[in-house]
């Protein structure tokens, strides 16, 4: 306090203690990271400005770290700090983090001496675009570009973020949200996974949307949209009229175009599917049926008919057969190939000097084969002479 010095006979003198009012400012660190994230040291700025000022100056750097031997623990109290400066001015204190990587910072208000920075661990979400389609369809103009929206906990963030994924000549951009807080706190404090996923916004009509994880993992993101419309199917069919192929003359197969109409279209046309026509094979395997599946029904809001034609090549045309009817019948279509049909005539001739023994019988049978030496059973024609 004040001294008082001298005697009555000297004169008193006073010396006056000037006091500096102190102050002191604790910060404590607070982390919400995963139970195997390391936790690195971090740097933070004591800064200060006086009341109703605008400039801040730096007062004193510290590290914040685990407890050690200076028993920090994630804390430090800034002591013996000036209220005032030498004008009377009243000092505003506060702390600044220097940036740490892969966290979020966040601070609270200086309150009785304390504030509080809250380190949140971040992580990336990154989706990419796919296209797919269901039956045996072309796929029509895609979008230049689609945008999709990022959801926390299945709830859109605010403000909401979305990303644009663009179609670089059929080839689909992949975008990053990126700096997302990893973890929130439960009631108990404890730090939490947040569940990422992605929304397609304004899907393109006649395709339908799902969401694949990429290689099983949270963070990354397939969309896909199907090409999906109402569908139909024709099947095909040969039938040989042969006797089961006795004569063994049936090619190995054949081949069976799909055709189509619609609209304006004056006759049936080769169906293409991405520029390729759509063909079937009928052989004995699949028992000479087969079907073109997963046809759409309207093209432009247009019905489509559907038939089919046999390919008929030097190598497909079955010796021996001629080619029969063609019948439609629903969804059904088949060819029939029948055996070609010869016409063999029967002399008999007698060396008998005009029968002149009379001996000649009223009527023949005459059996007509293939093989003369073999009559297999059911191919053997039978006809009388007289």
């Amino acid at each position: 306090g004040n001294v008082l010095k001298g005697d009555a006979a000297n004169g008193y003198t006073v010396d006056l203690e000037n006091t500096i009012e102190e102050t002191s400012l604790t910060v404590e660190k607070k982390w919400i990271a995963g139970a195997t994230t390391e936790l690195k040291d971090v740097q933070v700025q004591l800064v200060r400005k006086v009341a109703n000022g605008t400039f801040e100056e730096v007062v004193e750097t510290v590290t914040l770290t685990k407890a050690d031997n200076a028993g920090y623990d994630w804390s430090y109290t800034f002591e013996h700090l000036p209220k005032y400066d030498t004008a009377g001015n009243l000092y505003i204190y506060d702390v600044e983090e220097l940036t740490v990587d892969g966290f979020l910072s966040s601070k609270s208000e200086v309150k009785e001496g304390k504030v509080t920075i809250t380190n949140t661990e971040t992580t990336l979400v990154t989706v990419t675009k796919d296209w797919k389609k269901d039956g045996n369809v072309t796929m029509p103009t895609l979008p230049s570009k689609v945008t999709v929206e990022l959801l926390a906990n299945n709830a859109s963030l605010n403000p909401a973020k979305t990303e644009t994924i663009k179609n670089n000549d059929g080839t689909w951009s992949t975008v990053t949200f990126s700096n997302l807080p990893k973890y929130s706190v439960d009631g108990n404090g404890k730090p939490v996974a947040i569940k990422y996923t992605v929304v397609e916004k304004d899907v393109p009509a006649n395709f339908t949307v799902s969401y694949e994880k990429i290689n099983n993992s949270d963070y990354d993101w397939k969309v896909v949209n199907t090409y999906t419309i109402d569908k139909t199917q024709l099947t095909v069919k040969k039938v040989w009229e042969d006797n089961n192929n006795t004569k063994k003359l049936r090619p190995e197969s054949i081949t069976v175009n799909l055709l189509y109409q619609y609209g304006d279209m004056q006759a049936p046309e080769a169906y293409k599917v991405d520029s390729k026509a759509l063909t079937v094979e009928l052989n004995e395997q699949n028992n000479w049926s087969a079907a073109f599946e997963a046809l759409p029904k309207e093209i432009n809001n247009q019905p489509v008919t559907y038939s089919a034609e046999e390919v008929l090549t030097d190598d497909s045309i079955a010796k021996g057969y001629v080619q029969g009817d063609t019948t439609t019948n629903g969804n059904e279509v088949t060819f029939t190939n029948k055996l070609e049909v010869v016409e063999v005539k029967a002399l008999k001739v007698w060396n008998d000097d005009n029968d002149r023994d009379d001996v000649r019988p009223d009527k023949l049978f005459v059996t007509l084969s293939a093989d003369p030496n073999v009559i297999p059973d059911g191919m053997a024609t039978v006809v009388e002479l007289n």
